[in-house]
């Protein structure tokens, strides 16, 4: 008689759709598998979907958005006022030479008042020369290398698509960490050393737009590659520290831009 119901039992359970005929575990394990995959290809997508949804933004908005990520926190001063005057003439050879410059920033250039060599570009376009900078180099083709590749950055847009993929990238690694501290630490060890390559070929890319507007300015790289010996002697930095840099070992711009020709 058990046997009997027993058979009847699993017949009923083979017919009846609403019950599993698989491992539950099993499916569990291929669903997580299948919103990992999903979301790691999201993510290693990042660049391509923030760079889509920047490039298709109207200039409107991508000035609004600039005004709003920008501000006047960096403190200025004239001491190399002549020298900001031949920067912001050579500013507008180099923005009529390129079509993603026009009808956007300004692009005003200020002096900041800071001891390090260094210049950068905020998001509205605003270009801050260092004073340590503009202490050490007066060379023209050097100034111009290092103004065409902040305008590069903006040209390329690098600062709104770095928040978009930020914003794409933070949302989909707290996903799959699922909140466990381990495994958050893990992928925020792995988003770090991403976010590094990407800074990296951003400035990359920088370089090689200025090595473009000096060759076609000067005929020459010369000066652009002689800032980069300069860096050498000045920053003193071991090569293996470039590989958690934002920016790629001196050495290794100036083989990027000795091996760019001229057109």
């Amino acid at each position: 008689m058990n046997d009997d119901l027993e058979k009847r039992y699993l017949s009923v359970i083979e017919d009846n759709d609403n019950v599993s005929k698989t491992n539950v575990l099993s499916e569990f394990f291929f669903l997580l598998l299948g919103i990992f995959l999903i979301c790691s290809a999201i993510y290693f997508s990042a660049d391509y979907i923030a760079g889509v949804v920047i490039d298709n933004m109207t200039n409107e908005k991508q000035l609004k958005i600039e005004k709003l990520l920008s501000g006047d926190r960096v403190k200025t001063i004239n001491a190399h006022n002549e020298e900001i005057k031949r920067l912001s003439q050579i500013k507008k050879r180099i923005v009529r030479m390129d079509k993603n410059l026009q009808g956007k920033s300004k692009f005003p250039i200020y002096e900041a008042d800071m001891k390090e060599i260094n210049a950068f570009v905020m998001p509205d376009g605003k270009i801050y020369f260092t004073s340590g900078l503009l202490d050490k180099i007066n060379d023209e083709q050097i100034l111009t290398f290092i103004l065409a590749h902040e305008l590069g950055h903006y040209a390329h847009r690098d600062h709104l698509k770095s928040i978009g993929r930020q914003i794409i990238s933070a949302t989909l690694l707290s996903l799959i960490s699922f909140g466990q501290k381990d495994i958050t630490s893990v992928v925020n060890g792995f988003s770090f050393a991403d976010s590094i390559s990407h800074s990296q070929k951003q400035e990359k890319m920088a370089d090689l737009y200025a090595n473009k507007v000096v060759l076609k300015l000067y005929g020459t790289n010369k000066g652009a590659i002689d800032f980069f010996e300069f860096l050498k002697k000045e920053e003193k930095v071991p090569e293996f520290l470039y590989y958690i840099s934002t920016h790629p070992s001196n050495d290794a711009r100036i083989n990027l831009l000795k091996e760019q020709k001229a057109d």
